[in-house]
């Protein structure tokens, strides 16, 4: 059986999900004094295309590349408060998680707090 290769992996197109936890204060009803960084991730994703399905759960509207998603990620994890663990309950990604459909997701978490990016999944 044939397997793709990491640059044919990056390249497939799909509607890619993207799903976020911000962590416990930031899950409040409105987010409470949090809202600013809620919004922050918000419209990283709406302005990549991304439409909000559910609460903290957002699909590309047309499709897109695995690799564009990543990018997407990326730029979330350069907001200046995603690496930090909360110890006192601040902002921080809890979990951040890509996926296609019913399939396996791709646990980005780390990566979004600074880490490298983890090897890809056979979707």
């Amino acid at each position: 059986m044939p397997t793709a290769t990491v640059n044919e992996a990056l390249l497939r197109w799909g509607n890619w999900i993207i799903q976020y936890d911000l962590g416990a204060t930031a899950l409040t009803t409105s987010f409470g004094s949090n809202s600013r960084h809620y919004r922050q991730v918000v419209t990283i994703l709406q302005n990549a295309g991304f439409t909000h399905i559910q609460h903290s759960v957002f699909r590309h509207r047309r499709r897109c590349s695995l690799q564009y998603a990543i990018d997407v990620v990326g730029q979330i994890r350069q907001l200046p408060w995603a690496r930090g663990t909360s110890p006192n309950e601040a902002p921080h990604i809890r979990s951040i998680r890509l996926s296609i459909q019913a399939m396996q997701y791709m646990d980005l978490t780390n990566y979004a707090r600074g880490g490298r990016l983890p090897n890809i999944p056979v979707f």
